[in-house]
Parts: C-alpha cells; structure tokens; sequence
C-alpha cells in the first residue's frame, strides 16, 4: 500500500497542519457518515453523481474529497471523479478491518468537543470530558443510548480486528470457564467460543449493555455455552471463573478505581486462576508509540490512562496478583498475565 506523504514548504506549516487536525478528523467523519466511501467501492464516480446520491452540495463536496486525497482517503483520477485512495478502503462498512465506526464516534460532539478543554485536565487535575459534562464519559452514555449505542459498535469493530491476533497468540483453550469483564456485546466471548470449543464463557456489563450481549449470542447459538449477566465490577464479579480477561478497560480508569475493578477479580477468582489484561504495554523514553496518542484520549475522556510495564506490575502487586509474564501480538495489544499472590 503506497501513502502520500504531506509535502511541507517548512517546519512552520508542518506545524499549523497539526493544528488543524479536528477538520481533518471531521471531513473524514463527514464523508464516513455520508457511506461515500461504500459508494466508491465498486470503481469511480463523478462528484456530481455523488453528491445526488448523497444529497449534498457538489461543489462543496468536491472541495471535500479533493482535501482528502491529500490524506489518501480518495484520489481524483479524472476532472471531479473519484476513487478510493489506499486508507479509504479502511472506511467501508462491509471490510472485516473497518474503521467506519470509529469514525462515526470520533465525530460526535460528545467525543470531538472534550479536546477543547484539554487545558483544564492539566490545571484542574480532571479529565477534559467531565470538565465539559460534569460527568465521566461512561456516566454520560448511560444517560444517552444513541451515544452508548455508537462507542459500543465503535468498541466491537475494535474487538473484532484484535482479537484473532490475541487467539493466536495465547492459548485460552486451557480454561474450563472464561469471564470476560466489560465484555460489551460479546464479540470477544464469541471468537474466544469459536476457537475453544470445549470452554464456555460468561460476558459481564452494564445492565444497560448486556442485553445487547445476549441477544447476539442467543443469534449466534451459543447460549448453552455462554451467560450473560449485568452488574458493576465496582461492586462485585461473577464467582469461580478460571480466567478473567479485560479487554482495554483497565486503561480507562485510575489507579484506585482499577485497584478496585482488579480486587473484586482477585475475591472471585479460583486460586488457580489467572487475570489476563487485553491493553497497551507503553514503552519508556522516546520512542514513537501509538499508546501515546491512546493515552491523550484517555487523559481527555477519562480518568484512566496507557501503563508501562513496571505501571501494571505495581497496580497487579496492590490489587492480589503478581505479574506473571507479557505476552505480545502482532497488533499494538498485549496480553498481560497476573496470578494470584
């Protein structure tokens, strides 16, 4: 796959393109939620017809997608005709590695505005999402469907590009019962049933989500296999699981709300169980890591934030477990076992 770099004229206007970033975040938004990119896939189209399949104004849609094509989203084959550039495809609906709904969630007001109040994060101590709400973020969804409806579709596309990669990496056959916390709409408890045909599982969520969890495992037939059940792992978790497996939730919370999610994990577990943390491992220094941008996100959205490697042992040390090993995948995701202290 061949990608544009940006030309600059120099270091200055390198510069003032990253502070334009949230119009690049939402023509790419526009666009997604538009689905032009689905009406590209079978070949070329003029901007005309597409913006009567769109409804939309042509000559403001062309200025659009010609921008866009400076982030090979689209390219411009002949005069006001588009096709899909190499990232484009990336933003389809019907690819297994879509990213369409990550889009859609980027571009909601809810999740775009909070940046606006990053400055208060680093003043007041508080994540820029609740200095904006008044609330945490996961308090707001609970109060607005559409908004939860959106991030759990956004989180599901994310499972389902991860998760083969985590399948392959460990062996998750070796447990009767798997608990997976948080486990939204049961993508990974599907994919972890399917591989592992004598396992069964339970998805643990808000009450609000499980319902969701449930009909797509009754839909999928594994209902004999696998429970649903809600609560708030604040409180309590399912007893007597062999693995309790986390897939990016601990990066959303403080230390001492992950204490707490981790130690219920610890109180329920068997004594012969195991924890396995689906999340970023950051590297020290100075090298380029992807967890950075995820750990501005946090520190935008939530009270949580991307660990180190000595981060998650002292939080494993200070909740039961010891860290047992760090298992990589091909993704930027690792697989973090604790045991039991």
């Amino acid at each position: 796959m061949s990608i544009a770099v940006p030309k600059y004229l120099n270091e200055s206007e390198r510069l003032l393109r990253m502070l334009a970033g949230s119009i690049i975040s939402q023509a790419v938004y526009a666009v997604t939620q538009l689905r032009i990119p689905d009406l590209l896939a079978e070949g070329p189209r003029t901007c005309q017809e597409l913006a009567s399949l769109t409804q939309t104004e042509a000559s403001m849609l062309y200025r659009t997608m010609r921008f866009l094509c400076d982030e090979d989203i689209f390219r411009e084959t002949d005069e006001q005709t588009f096709e899909l550039g190499p990232l484009g495809p990336f933003l389809r609906t019907d690819t297994p590695d879509s990213l369409y709904a990550h889009a859609l969630m980027y571009g909601q007001p809810w999740h775009s505005q909070p940046a606006g109040h990053f400055l208060e994060s680093l003043t007041k101590g508080v994540s820029a999402f609740e200095a904006l709400y008044g609330m945490n973020v996961f308090s707001y969804l609970a109060k607005h469907p559409e908004a939860e409806l959106i991030f759990q579709n956004s989180m599901s596309a994310y499972s389902r590009s991860i998760i083969p990669a985590v399948l392959a990496a460990y062996d998750f056959s070796q447990f009767d019962t798997v608990v997976d916390i948080g486990g939204g709409h049961g993508i990974l408890m599907e994919q972890l049933l399917t591989s592992c045909t004598h396992t069964k599982g339970i998805v643990f969520d808000q009450p609000a989500v499980i319902d969701s969890a449930k009909q797509y495992i009754m839909s999928l037939g594994l209902e004999a296999r696998c429970d649903c059940m809600g609560g708030n792992f604040f409180e309590s978790v399912p007893q007597g699981g062999e693995a309790y497996v986390m897939k990016h939730i601990i990066h959303d919370w403080s230390d001492e709300e992950s204490i707490s999610i981790l130690s219920n994990c610890r109180s329920a577990m068997k004594e012969d169980g195991k924890l396995l943390l689906l999340e970023v491992v950051l590297a020290s220094g100075n090298e380029a890591h992807f967890g950075k941008l995820l750990d501005m996100e946090m520190l935008a959205m939530s009270t949580g934030k991307e660990r180190t490697q000595a981060e998650y042992e002292r939080l494993l040390q200070q909740s039961g477990f010891r860290l047992n090993r760090i298992v990589p995948t091909s993704t930027h995701v690792s697989i973090i076992e604790g045991v039991p202290n």
